[in-house]
């Protein structure tokens, strides 16, 4: 069989790498700074999974069909990947509960139990939370989080065990034959021959869409997680107590509430500023760091005063519909252009590889909702969870 360069080792890139390796073909991943690197999302300790889309059946068919792939990667692997802790929605007064409450059939259609619960059962559930506020409240049953860096560094391992090559370094240049891609060349001087090419690069596909097509398909924005300490006694606000919990307000939080060796997750999901993910600090800002606070004071308040014990700087990546990418590169048949996250492509980074691959084989045509548009880089556009305004987990 012939050889399939992967180019980007974050979590989308190590699925398809795998997925394409058991189907028998040669397969090599390269990536400008290392499997899972630091600048990545996929770097994170921990990653939300849940099916609630809006109502949207395609997503939701995403999650169902990740759900199965996440599932044999804990039935072989030693480290835990999957935390079903259940997904909490907090719906604050005068926010409508329309995105919860239309994902309920459509989640329901794809075997996920979700419901909708009174606060006065939510307060029996979950005392350690003030629902203060709150007018409507859901609950996904299957859902929780993935150990995102375990997941990553397994699925690097069974990729190299079954024959698997890597290659560190930048991807400079790409060559073609007629209207495909016939190799790659690298900043470490290399020159590698394939029959097919999948771009999985994450906040750095511009570059290469620059390089090939003339023009950007994402718009990148700076994002921030925090890690706050949990009580020295107890468990009461880590997994085994609460579910992973997503609050609307006058702004859209989510968190993960993590071991005591993770610590509690909480991150505001407002679009960051435009970011360049190679040139720019990473460095916390204050302004996130009390918005996070705020909601902490308001809803956990045993937490409000909780030590920060670290945080991480990462980046969204919207296309211009706010739906992620799967598409043919335009104007060659033998490569498969896969991006736009919009912060939530790591749950269905095994559904995502897969419809690539289907791509790659001709077995399917390109999905209208994930096609590559044109961006301007000056916009910051919307997500296709369009909550109230525009957010996304």
């Amino acid at each position: 069989m012939g050889q399939t360069i992967v180019v980007g080792g974050g979590i989308i890139g190590l699925w398809a790498a795998l997925k394409r390796k058991q189907s028998g073909r040669e397969v090599t991943i390269i990536d400008t700074y290392g499997i899972g690197n630091t600048l990545g999302s996929s770097s994170d300790r921990n990653r939300v999974i849940r099916s609630f889309y809006g109502g949207d059946d395609v997503y939701a068919s995403m999650v169902a069909k990740s759900f199965a792939d996440w599932e044999w990667l804990e039935s072989i692997s030693r480290d835990s990947i999957f935390n079903n802790t259940k997904a909490l929605w907090m719906i604050e007064d005068g926010n409508s509960p329309d995105y919860a409450k239309n994902s309920i059939p459509v989640s329901k259609k794809y075997g996920m139990n979700c419901y909708a619960i009174s606060n006065e059962e939510a307060n029996k559930l979950y005392p350690q939370i003030n629902f203060q506020g709150v007018s409507n409240l859901y609950i996904e049953e299957k859902a929780g989080y993935i150990n995102a860096s375990s997941a990553a560094k397994e699925l690097y391992k069974i990729f190299l065990s079954s024959g698997g090559s890597y290659l560190e370094g930048k991807v400079t240049n790409f060559n073609t034959t007629g209207n495909k891609i016939s190799s790659v060349e690298t900043s470490c001087k290399n020159r590698i021959n394939c029959d097919e090419l999948v771009l999985s690069c994450g906040p750095w596909l511009n570059d290469i869409t620059q390089q090939i097509l003339g023009y950007q398909v994402t718009s990148v924005t700076r994002q921030e997680v925090l890690y706050f300490s949990h009580p020295e006694t107890g468990n009461h606000y880590t997994n085994k107590h609460l579910p992973v919990w997503i609050n609307f307000g006058d702004k859209i939080h989510y968190g993960i509430p993590g071991s005591k060796s993770t610590g509690f997750k909480i991150a505001d999901d407002s679009r960051g500023a435009l970011f360049s993910p190679s040139d720019e600090d990473r460095q916390l800002s204050q302004a996130t760091i009390e918005s996070c606070r705020s909601l902490l004071k308001s809803r956990f308040p045993a937490l409000k005063n909780a030590p920060l014990l670290w945080g991480k700087v990462c980046q969204y990546s919207n296309s211009v519909a706010g739906n992620y990418i799967i598409d043919l590169l335009p104007g060659h048949s033998n490569a498969i252009v896969v991006g736009a996250g919009n912060g939530h492509a790591f749950k269905n980074s095994p559904a995502i590889a897969s419809e690539a691959i289907r791509l790659l084989d001709g077995e399917t045509n390109p999905n209208e909702k994930f096609k590559i548009n044109q961006i301007n880089p000056k916009e910051k556009p919307g997500d296709q969870v369009t909550w109230a305004r525009s957010k996304s987990v």
